[in-house]
C-alpha cells in the first residue's frame, strides 16, 4: 500500500503531512484516475521514475502520484490551488533529479549495468527503493544524535521483525565484528577498550571446521581466537562440542547453509551453549527470502543473527541488521560506533540506519508469494530465449546458492564458453553468471520488466557474434 500525505504550503516551501485516513478518499489504483479527477500530465520516465499529475475537476487542488517502476510510491495531495502549484513544481524536481541530476556518471564515466547475476557486493548489491532515498536524503540535510538514531530505528525495527532488540551495523562483516567484540568484552569498559589485545578471561569463539568461510574474520579482526572443531566433512559429536567450551570461551558461531551437510543443528549448538552460559551468534547475512528468516533464528534460541541489509531487503549497501536478544543488543549498542575502539571503523551513518529501516519495512509488506511468481515469469522469458538459442540442460532452481528462496535460471552453452558469453554480455551493459560446467546463469531479482527485454535481445545477438567467431 503507498504512503499518502496532505501537501501544505509552509513559507515559501511544502510540508509533507501523512494523512490519518491514509488517502482512502482517493483510491488511487494505477491508469484509474479517481472519479472528480482529470489526469493533467505524466513528469519523468515511466522506466525509472514518473509522477502522474492530477486535477480535481470543479474545485480547488488535485494530486501527484508518485511512481517507480515497481508501482506506486505515495500520493501528495494538494488541497489548494496554491498548495498544487508548488507541489507541481516540487515533484517536477523530484523526479527531474532523479533521472537527471545523476549527471556524476557522466562526470566520472561510470557505467551503469543490468544486473542478472546476484547481488554481489562488487556490482553495488541492490538497487534501493525510492522510500529509502527519501529518507536518507530528509536525515541527510540535518544534525542529529547518532546513538538516539541508532537506537529508535533499532526498537522500530525490534518491532517490525518480532524481536527483542535490533541493531544497524555497518554490513554484516560489521555486525560480525560488533558482535564479536560485544561478547569478549560483555559489559567490562576496560577489556573493551584493549581490544584487540585480550586482557579479559573469554577469548575463544568455537566454530564448526565445516562452516569456515571467507567472511568469519569479522570474529578474528576484533581480537578472538577461532577455535574448529570437527572437519571440513564431518560434523563434530556434541561430546566435542562441549569438551571445546570452556571458560575463556566468549561465544559460539553459526553459519546459516555454509557446511550444512557437515555440521550439528543450530538448536543443539544452542543448547550446549546456553548451557554453560555462552551466546550463540549467528551468521545469516544471505539468509532473505524468506522474510521469517528475521525471526525463526532468534526463535530457535540465537542470542545475536546477522543479515546484510544490501542484499534482497534492498537497504543500503553498507548496512547490516543484527537482531536478538536485548541484552545483547544493549551491548552492541553500547560497544559498537561511534564508541571509540576496536569497532570504530564499522560506524554506520545516519542515513544507513534511517535507509535499511525504511527498505525492511517495505520488504515486509511485501506478497513474497506475488514476487515469487513475477521472478519466475522472468526466468520463464529467458528460458525461451535460451531455447530459441540452442541452449542444453535448460534448469531452473528455487534457490539461491546460500539458500535464498528464489527463482534462477541455469543452462549450458551449446557451443563456445559461458565465460566469453558473460564477458560480452558485462561489454553491453549486463552482468550474468558464468558457472562451472559450462553454464549460464540468469538471476531475475534485480531486472525490471523492461530490462527482461533487453537481456534478452542482447544474448541472442551476443550468441549468433560467438557463433560467427567459432
Amino acid at each position: 500500500m503507498y504512503e499518502c500525505y496532505t501537501v501544505e504550503v509552509e513559507g515559501t516551501g511544502l510540508r509533507f503531512a501523512p494523512r490519518k485516513d491514509n488517502g482512502k478518499d482517493i483510491a488511487y489504483l494505477p491508469g484509474q484516475p479517481p472519479k472528480g479527477y482529470t489526469l493533467m500530465n505524466l513528469i519523468g520516465d515511466p522506466g525509472f521514475l514518473h509522477c502522474a499529475v492530477f486535477r480535481k475537476d470543479g474545485a480547488a487542488g488535485g494530486f501527484f502520484a508518485l511512481h517507480d517502476t515497481e508501482g506506486v510510491l505515495f500520493l501528495a495531495v494538494a488541497e489548494s490551488n496554491l498548495a498544487y502549484g508548488l507541489g507541481l513544481a516540487h515533484m517536477g524536481r523530484t523526479v527531474t533529479y532523479a533521472r537527471y541530476g545523476a549527471d556524476i556518471f557522466e562526470e566520472l564515466g561510470l557505467h551503469r549495468y543490468i544486473n542478472a547475476q546476484d547481488t554481489f557486493t562488487t556490482y553495488g548489491a541492490s538497487c534501493m527503493p525510492a522510500a529509502s532515498l527519501r529518507a536518507m536524503r530528509e536525515i541527510a540535510s540535518s544534525c542529529v544524535e547518532l546513538a538516539e538514531v541508532q537506537a529508535k530505528t533499532g526498537d522500530a525495527l525490534a518491532k517490525l521483525t518480532h524481536n527483542e532488540g535490533a541493531y544497524i551495523s555497518n554490513g554484516a562483516a560489521g555486525g560480525m565484528m560488533v558482535a564479536t567484540a560485544a561478547a569478549l568484552a560483555r559489559d567490562d569498559e576496560k577489556i573493551f577498550h584493549t581490544l584487540p589485545e585480550i586482557t579479559g578471561p573469554r577469548y575463544e569463539v568455537v566454530m564448526q571446521a565445516a562452516q569456515r568461510n571467507m567472511y568469519d574474520r569479522g570474529c578474528s579482526a576484533v581480537g578472538a581466537k577461532m577455535r574448529y572443531i570437527g572437519t571440513a566433512d564431518t560434523a563434530p559429536t556434541v561430546e566435542e562440542l562441549e569438551a571445546a567450551i570452556t571458560p575463556a570461551t566468549a561465544a559460539v558461531f553459526y553459519v546459516i547453509f555454509f557446511g550444512r551437510d557437515a555440521s550439528l543443528p543450530l538448536e543443539t549448538m544452542v543448547e550446549v551453549a546456553h548451557r554453560h552460559g555462552v551466546p550463540v551468534i549467528v551468521d545469516a547475512a544471505a539468509q532473505n527470502p524468506p522474510a521469517e528468516n528475521l525471526w525463526k533464528f532468534t526463535g530457535m534460541g540465537a542470542d545475536l543473527v546477522i543479515f546484510s541489509g544490501g542484499k534482497t531487503m534492498r537497504g543500503p549497501q553498507d548496512s547490516g541488521l543484527i537482531v536478538g536478544k536485548k541484552e545483547w543488543i544493549d551491548r552492541c549498542r553500547r560497544w559498537g560506533p561511534p564508541t571509540d575502539g576496536v569497532c570504530r571503523g564499522c560506524k554506520t551513518s545516519r542515513e544507513s540506519i534511517v535507509g535499511l529501516y525504511k527498505a525492511v519495512q517495505l520488504y515486509l509488506q511485501r506478497d513474497e508469494a506475488t514476487l515469487m511468481r513475477t521472478l519466475n515469469r522472468r526466468c520463464a522469458a529467458f528460458e525461451r530465449t535460451l531455447r530459441d538459442c540452442g541452449f542444453i540442460q535448460i534448469t531452473r532452481t528455487q534457490e539461491g546458492p546460500v539458500g535464498q528462496v528464489m527463482a534462477r535460471t541455469y543452462a549450458v552453452m551449446p557451443y563456445g564458453s559461458a565465460k566469453d558469453l558473460a564477458d560480452k554480455m558485462r561489454a553491453n551493459g549486463i552482468y550474468i553468471g558464468a558457472e562451472p560446467g559450462n553454464r549460464i546463469l540468469l538471476n531475475p531479482l534485480m531486472v525490471t520488466p523492461a530490462q527482461v527485454k533487453t537481456v534478452c535481445e542482447t544474448l541472442t545477438t551476443c550468441m549468433q557474434q560467438i557463433k560467427e567467431e567459432l
